[in-house]
């Protein structure tokens, strides 16, 4: 691993066009990695992964998971949903601010959430296609009241900022199977 490709230690990177993906590092991964490298201690919460063999629904209290399995409410302790989520599909969240998409054991996505999302949160959406360079793609998604999201999508860097209309700020940052579309299952954007 390079600190000098690490962008947890240097935000800027993502704005430099000429870094492929694939030489940047997040908290000490990149795309590719298996999951199983990721130190367990810094991991935060699961989610996104498969629901436990005979669960019918998820349940949210008290900072902790619960599956109703048979009609009792079992606790799925961190450690469990890490394992699973490891060895099968789920996402990763660390204290850090990095979330790692892991799939059939590998990570094929990375988020940027805060607190490292904080560096970029300051800037302002007008500013976003200057300091990234121009964006492949626009997607503006309305609701009832207008604007509420714009995603700026980077096809080449596998990049995709999600902004809140709602918040004037930047909601997410994600890098690699972000770009697949999920409602045609089209993975041709993607390629690890």
């Amino acid at each position: 691993m390079s600190l000098d490709h690490e962008v947890s230690h240097h935000p800027q990177l993502l704005f430099n066009p000429t870094l492929s993906v694939q030489d940047l590092w997040f908290c000490g991964h990149r795309l590719g990695d298996p999951a199983h490298s990721i130190n367990v201690e810094r991991i935060r919460a699961v989610s996104m992964m498969p629901f436990p063999a005979g669960a019918t629904r998820q349940i949210y209290k008290d900072n902790k998971t619960y599956y109703v399995i048979d009609d009792q409410r079992i606790e799925y302790p961190l450690a469990a949903q890490i394992t699973a989520a490891c060895s099968d599909d789920g996402w990763l969240h660390t204290r850090e601010g990095v979330r790692y998409r892991i799939r059939e054991g590998r990570i094929v996505e990375i988020g940027i959430t805060p607190p490292l999302l904080a560096y970029y949160q300051t800037i302002p959406k007008a500013d976003i296609q200057a300091r990234f360079r121009l964006a492949d793609r626009v997607i503006e998604k309305y609701n009832d009241d207008g604007l509420s999201m714009t995603d700026f999508v980077y096809h080449e860097r596998m990049l995709r900022i999600h902004y809140r209309d709602e918040d004037s700020r930047i909601e997410t940052i994600n890098l690699g199977e972000t770009l697949i579309d999920w409602a045609t299952m089209d993975s041709t954007l993607f390629r690890l």
